[in-house]
């Protein structure tokens, strides 16, 4: 049966078919042509760039990629290397034959055989860069993804990286436009949220540096040039390691001779300016724990105000940590008079028990990375003020901390026998000490307050 343009539709909405199913029709029909033709221009470019007369720069740029990127994320011969380093190469690196990138060659030589919606795809591709991206919704075939660094939104149509991702996850990748929506190019990475504001900092700081060294102060120009080397340095953040500065030559290239490396800046200035810019940003923002609406939306009710103030204690009680830990750390005062909220007068006193500070600092020694460590020091924080434990053996309370954290995470490799056997500590004890952190807290598996 054929319908006829003013016919009701047979879907039963009760519109007119020229206004309901016909018009997705044309939809659909126009985001396949975009698709495909996306799909098709990738396979050339992919066919371009396997040409003879690049292969001297495809091996000066993957030695140099290899050089660069993280062990830690990837084994030298994994696909996800061959993917990145592709992506990479096609977009940002400039060749050293062409003094241009690839798609910039691309675009150049086939102009008079590209259509205009082949011409638009590989202008937006070659402008593209990679950048951090935080999640924030997710459907069954689509997320909206915020640019951290640049701003802005992006709509990703894609099933299985959707399937993949939960809302407020942190992404490393590059978005590129196919008609009205974006795609991911290359091999995104995903990080946990946890590690979100140690993230941007880092970046922050390594664009700063760049910005002094190459007078240059563009967003997208520094990731143009530097983006590759990012995954490298969040690896060395995520195995706590002392992370230095990498030097800027051709191609991002360190330079040869360029003396003692310099040292992170991560110090209280660059924290107050990096989260003072994110903050005021955030109170416009989505947030999932408030249903989507906004800090400053949820502040126009009585019963609104009362969550974000909540929300907002347990992020200076986070912070009062760092501090306590002699770290860089945030004032969210200007946070509250941005959202007309009175300042938090209760800032806490620090551990004032010496054997609790003791435990705080053997979870520190036990920690694989700075967001375990944070996480199991605000747990064992919020339990002695509660309880206010008589703590005998501060080994014995460190393992119960850390076996609780283990629990709180399903972390299935940490057991009551080898903590004790660690610690010379009775399994019975750590049991004992566990559940009363657990019932004093009133814990429950992946308990919100513990992983923001």
């Amino acid at each position: 049966m054929k319908w006829g343009r003013n016919d009701p539709c047979h879907c039963g909405s009760g519109k007119q078919y020229i206004d309901c199913c016909q018009e997705n029709r044309v939809a659909d029909f126009q985001k396949y042509k975009w698709q495909r033709l996306a799909h098709d221009l990738q396979d050339k470019l992919l066919n371009y760039a396997e040409e003879e007369r690049f292969i001297p720069d495809s091996e000066e740029a993957f030695q140099l990629y290899l050089n660069t990127v993280a062990d830690d994320l990837f084994e030298p011969l994994d696909e996800p290397v061959f993917v990145s380093f592709v992506d990479w190469f096609i977009h940002d690196y400039t060749l050293r034959s062409q003094g241009k990138s690839l798609i910039q060659c691309y675009l150049a030589e086939k102009e008079g055989e590209l259509g205009p919606m082949e011409r638009e795809l590989l202008e937006d591709w070659a402008a593209s860069h990679i950048s951090l991206l935080r999640a924030l919704a997710v459907g069954e075939e689509w997320l909206v993804l915020e640019d951290l660094l640049v701003g802005g939104e992006y709509l990703i149509e894609e099933r299985h990286l959707a399937q993949g991702i939960v809302t407020g996850s942190i992404l490393l990748g590059r978005p590129i436009k196919v008609g009205d929506a974006y795609q991911l190019s290359g091999a995104a990475l995903e990080f946990t949220p946890l590690l979100r504001e140690e993230i941007l900092a880092l970046v922050t700081s390594y664009y700063l540096s760049w910005q002094e060294e190459k007078g240059e102060k563009a967003w997208k120009e520094f990731l143009k040039r530097e983006g590759y080397k990012i995954p490298s340095l969040i690896a060395a953040l995520m195995e706590d390691e002392d992370i230095s500065l990498p030097q800027f030559g051709l191609q991002g290239q360190d330079k040869a001779g360029g003396g003692e490396e310099q040292e992170w800046p991560l110090a209280q200035e660059l924290v107050n300016q990096v989260l003072e810019q994110y903050y005021r940003r955030w109170v416009d923002l989505s947030v999932p724990a408030f249903s989507g609406k906004t800090p400053r939306e949820m502040c126009r009710t009585p019963e609104g105000r009362q969550k974000v103030e909540r929300l907002l204690r347990d992020l200076e009680r986070l912070e009062e940590e760092r501090r306590d830990r002699g770290e860089p750390y945030f004032d969210f005062d200007n946070v509250r008079s941005l959202l007309g909220i009175k300042e938090n007068k209760g800032s806490r006193p620090r551990l004032f028990d010496p054997s609790y500070r003791e435990v705080s600092r053997l979870l520190a020694e036990n920690g694989a990375n700075k967001a375990w460590v944070t996480t199991a020091q605000r747990v064992w924080y919020d339990f002695c003020q509660q309880a206010r434990p008589q703590v005998k053996k501060a080994s014995a309370w460190a393992a119960a901390v850390i076996y609780t954290i283990a629990r709180l995470f399903s972390e299935q490799g940490v057991t009551q026998k080898d903590l004790a056997r660690r610690y010379q500590v009775a399994p019975g004890t750590i049991s004992s000490h566990y559940r009363t952190i657990w019932e004093t807290l009133n814990l429950e598996r992946f308990d919100q307050r513990y992983t923001r």
